[in-house]
């Protein structure tokens, strides 16, 4: 006996979790884009309020992947206490041990800083954020078209 002759519906399993997987697809892009701003905003007003010194570049890791770009810096603040901090850097702006920069930090916490001329962490997220957005949103409504073209096409076929 089939579904249709005892009455039985089709079972739904796969719609809900596609439906979940679309609606999530949507949101993480510009949470990842709300994210990056946040902290953007957050590198902003501390390279405004922050304490401005000079550090030396004192490790530079050079790595194939763009992710394993950084270098450390090292800065002194107020009361003479050592901190670093690592920074990534881009192909154009690679620096070299024993560099002098300018360091930025907090004076409410010294080990939070950013180097000046150096894009922080805000702008990676929100780029991420934004390439997830372009590639999902596009995934997801040639999923949501494919969900209604069959549909309509069940609707259509004969019983």
């Amino acid at each position: 006996m089939s579904r249709a002759e005892n009455g039985s519906k089709k079972p739904r399993r796969g719609r809900m979790g596609g439906t979940v997987l679309i609606a999530l697809m949507f949101i993480v892009g510009p949470v990842l884009i709300g994210i990056g701003a946040s902290v953007t905003a957050a590198e902003d007003e501390l390279a405004r309020t922050g304490t401005h010194v000079e550090g030396t570049v004192t490790t530079v890791r050079d790595g194939v992947k763009a992710s394993r770009q950084r270098f450390e810096v090292e800065y002194l603040d107020a009361d003479a206490s050592a901190h670093s901090v690592w920074v990534s850097w881009s192909t154009a702006e690679k620096p070299v041990e024993g560099d002098t920069v300018t360091v930025v930090y907090s004076s409410s916490d010294p080990d939070s800083a950013m180097v000046e001329g150096y894009d922080g962490d805000g702008i990676s997220v929100s780029g991420v954020g934004v390439l997830l957005t372009l590639v999902f949103g596009v995934v997801g409504v040639v999923m949501l078209v494919s969900y209604f073209r069959g549909k309509a096409a069940r609707k259509r076929a004969p019983a």
